[in-house]
């Protein structure tokens, strides 16, 4: 990772935290492979709304509906690089590089996307890998609180499992 990645990272990851937190990026985290992937998206949860992919949940305007089309992914790879198909990626959140972060306290991983496209504008999300198989996680979710509003959340599913 070059270190201007490095200082967006810490920049973005510092502003979704309580002013005085102590960002910490946790090594083990990033040696933990067991994230690399091809990852299909099967659902979306906001707050108790759920919809499976494929699906589609119309929200009040000016909100866009949420849709869930089926067979959209989101693929991680060694080297810290990230591509997707998912639409609310889409346009210049297509591949970028990704990294993940450990905050102290925190019982979810943090994960940022910064687009190839998208200059100065990473995208922070918690994620948990949940379901063991072979010692190897089958599950993603990759979630966000936005204010006072429904925790809005990606389940994915390892593609072949």
């Amino acid at each position: 990772m070059n270190s201007t990645f490095r200082r967006l990272v810490g920049v973005s990851a510092a502003a979704v935290v309580i002013a005085g937190s102590a960002l910490v990026a946790a090594p083990a985290a990033q040696a933990d492979g067991s994230y690399y992937g091809e990852w299909t998206l099967t659902t979306w949860k906001l707050g108790k709304e759920r919809i499976d992919c494929p699906g589609s949940l119309p929200l009040p305007p000016p909100a866009p509906t949420i849709e869930c089309k089926g067979g959209e992914t989101l693929t991680l790879k060694p080297g810290y690089r990230y591509e997707t198909t998912i639409p609310a990626f889409e346009g210049s959140f297509g591949t970028g590089y990704f990294a993940t972060l450990k905050f102290p306290g925190a019982k979810a991983k943090t994960i940022v996307f910064d687009s190839d496209d998208a200059k100065d504008d990473p995208r922070a999300y918690q994620m948990k890998l949940i379901g063991m198989s072979s010692g190897t996680a089958n599950k993603m979710v990759i979630f966000l609180a936005v204010g006072s509003g429904p925790v809005i959340k990606m389940i994915f599913r390892r593609l072949g499992k």
